[in-house]
């Protein structure tokens, strides 16, 4: 039976605790998709690292991370390692201790499949070290090119670290097809052109394992008479997200039509008081005081009727708005450059996609399907990653 390293970079922390929140973490989902269609080919053993529970807010055993039916028949551990405070210290840690102590099992994987290309050199040298030589799959869901991404600027960037994990791969993904493309036209500027060319052919496009139709169809819901506009992103305080923005945009609206209503997630749960500060307690604004489960989340997905994004660097759309569009969701995705968006054509998108009809969002749901169903795209999955 061949063995699987999972290592997820875990990003979902509530602001308020400082803890983990696994149930929501979209790199999470899109391994727990990864796991249910490998098993439909061959039998695997899964192991994944995962920080302790007592650094975990949303669960309190394992086994309600994982707790679609499937799971039952998958062979599966996890491999506890400490998480440093937040997702920027975590792109560098690596405590060779940890894996020497009581996790030496670990060895003896045929695979180790990374969402952390900053230490992906590290774990290339552990398992060398000790005469063992998984194949490393490498995946880029994020990259520091853009100015808007750097936590620091210039050298102290992560770009050179991402750059050595790709280059001692054996194979690596990038979430879109422009996040590849940016990425090695920047590269260009810094590396032998020979270098890139033979990286590029190590390199393909992976967002076709992002939604489990399983879990989505499970907790399928009537969509609500009322319209709902559902704000999923975080409301961080690196204002990539422009949810003041947004909430400034739903008072105008309001002004032209009052037959929606404004569900706000917070799913990193900063101080609901901050939101309503910005919404002056208005009341068709909702912000929940306990945070959503997985299970009460996709519900309001399929009973909302429009999602807004307002996050689209390097076409990095989020996995939860592709969620939202299965669930028939009419989306309004905008760019970076809120600030100099006309406003009448971004309150017009809001009304069209309030107006739109049940076919129309059908049919937004049968391009999503396709393309981006892990169950629909599991062969493929398997035979180009493994």
């Amino acid at each position: 039976m061949k063995k699987i390293l999972f290592v997820p970079q875990i990003s979902n922390r509530s602001y308020t605790t400082g803890k983990w929140i696994l149930m929501k973490d979209a790199h999470i989902k899109v391994i727990k998709n990864q796991m249910q269609v490998l098993n439909r080919f061959e039998e695997f053993k899964f192991l994944i690292i995962l920080p302790p529970l007592e650094q975990i807010e949303d669960i309190t055993c394992y086994k309600e991370l994982f707790y679609e039916e499937f799971f039952s028949t998958i062979d599966l551990t996890v491999v506890i390692m400490n998480a440093c405070k937040n997702v920027a210290y975590n792109r560098f840690h690596f405590d060779m201790n940890e894996l020497l102590t009581d996790k030496v099992f670990i060895l003896d994987v045929d695979y180790v499949i990374t969402d952390v290309p900053e230490t992906a050199r590290n774990f290339k040298m552990f398992f060398s070290l000790n005469k063992k030589f998984p194949k490393l799959i490498v995946n880029v869901h994020y990259i520091d090119i853009y100015l808007e991404n750097q936590i620091t600027p210039g050298e102290s960037n992560y770009f050179w670290r991402q750059l050595d994990g790709i280059i001692c791969a054996d194979k690596v993904t990038f979430f879109t097809r422009q996040m590849l493309k940016d990425y090695f036209e920047y590269a260009a500027g810094l590396v032998d052109i020979n270098l890139i060319e033979s990286l590029k052919r190590k390199c393909s496009v992976q967002d076709y394992m992002i939604i489990s139709e399983y879990e989505m169809k499970l907790h399928r819901k009537p969509k609500a008479e009322n319209k709902i506009i559902f704000f999923i992103s975080r409301c961080s305080d690196d204002k990539r997200t422009k949810w003041k923005e947004f909430i400034t945009i739903m008072k105008e609206l309001r002004k032209q039509r009052q037959d929606f209503e404004v569900f706000i997630a917070n799913p990193t749960q900063i101080d609901n008081q901050l939101i309503r500060n910005e919404t002056e307690n208005a009341d068709y604004f909702r912000i929940p005081e306990i945070p959503l489960t997985r299970k009460e989340y996709i519900e309001l997905l399929w009973q909302s009727h429009c999602v807004p994004l307002f996050y689209d660097i390097g076409n990095n759309i989020s996995i939860g708005f592709y969620e939202a569009m299965f669930c028939e969701n009419v989306p309004v995705q905008l760019g970076v450059d809120f600030d100099n968006m006309d406003k009448d054509n971004l309150l017009k998108a809001f009304n069209v996609a309030l107006d739109a009809s049940p076919e129309a969002s059908r049919a937004i749901w049968e391009q999503i399907i396709e393309r981006h169903s892990c169950e629909r795209n599991a062969e493929r999955f398997y035979k180009e990653l493994l």
